[in-house]
């Protein structure tokens, strides 16, 4: 209890563990074994301090860090849950100073949560500290707490389940794969002079809420369907829109290539409506000198 704890090998409880508000460290190389037994009270670790470029890899029982998950200085651990689900009730930051850190998940099809911040150090961002975070497998994955890195957040395979993000994101760029997105805050791309781009594969739906817009310098694609109660600027970049483009009840949404004045395409593959009853809906589109190309206009709802 409260007591710090460091491991260089497998971890295993075949009982109940309290670890109170002490931090666990893994330190070592290779690949390290991880059985929980379960879950609820006595299962879950308080803080966690990844301080080697490991592998922990799910024995039994789903893996929850019941507070603050923190990457070493200059490492990049892979997460691996083997189907089970993974929790971060906390927050998830790197180490200042020295070389960057990054963090790569793999939950399968288990669930993935992030329930406090993920930042680069302590309340932001920060270019020697957590930079990339990637997961290559998941189900349903929320993002409760803001996000603000320097690097890239990547899905490198597409989500089974819906992956939300709940608060604000700042980001490098994002490459999201999946199958329904929900964006209930900003979401920016562009941190500290980066490439920008933010890059969807959705088969579902990618929808955006009225809180807070989309900022991607660099470009902004979505393959499947959106829906918008928000705008999307970009600049000098391509809009491009997949499938069908739905307006949020009521609102007025505007699709704009020119946060600086020139060129920038805006494409809707699909067909472009607003929704049935209420308030009527409007769609603005600023492509400056640059070319719009929109399917059918008002299919009816």
């Amino acid at each position: 209890n409260n007591y710090n704890l460091a491991i260089n090998g497998n971890y295993t409880n075949n009982g109940t563990v309290n670890f109170g508000t002490s931090t666990l460290t893994f330190n070592g190389a290779g690949t390290r074994t991880v059985s929980t037994g379960g879950t609820g009270a006595g299962k879950q670790f308080a803080n966690v301090l990844l301080n080697s470029s490991i592998t922990l890899l799910a024995g039994t029982g789903d893996m929850v860090i019941g507070g603050n998950l923190k990457i070493g200085d200059g490492k990049s651990p892979t997460i691996t849950t083997n189907n089970q689900n993974f929790t971060v009730t906390g927050n998830t930051d790197g180490t200042t100073g020295g070389s960057s850190e990054a963090l790569i998940l793999d939950a399968g099809t288990g669930a993935i949560t992030f329930t406090g911040y993920i930042h680069g150090y302590g309340g932001g961002i920060d270019s020697s500290a957590l930079n990339d975070v990637t997961i290559t497998h998941a189900g349903t994955t929320n993002f409760n707490g803001t996000i603000n890195i320097f690097g890239a957040l990547t899905q490198t395979n597409a989500a089974t389940g819906t992956t939300t993000f709940a608060d604000a994101v700042g980001v490098n760029s994002a490459t999201l794969r999946g199958t329904d997105f929900n964006i209930n805050n900003n979401f920016i791309a562009g941190n500290s002079g980066g490439s920008g781009v933010i890059s969807i594969t959705n088969s579902g739906t990618f929808t955006k809420s009225a809180q807070g817009a989309i900022g991607a310098k660099g470009g902004f694609s979505a393959t499947g369907d959106v829906s918008l109660a928000n705008n999307i600027t970009t600049t000098n970049t391509t809009i491009s829109i997949g499938g069908n483009l739905t307006l949020a009840e009521g609102k007025t949404v505007t699709l704009s290539t020119q946060a600086i004045a020139g060129a920038g395409d805006i494409t809707i593959t699909g067909a472009t409506d607003g929704t049935a009853g209420g308030s009527a809906e409007a769609l603005i589109l600023n492509a400056g000198t640059g070319t719009v190309s929109v399917g059918t206009i008002g299919s009816g709802a």
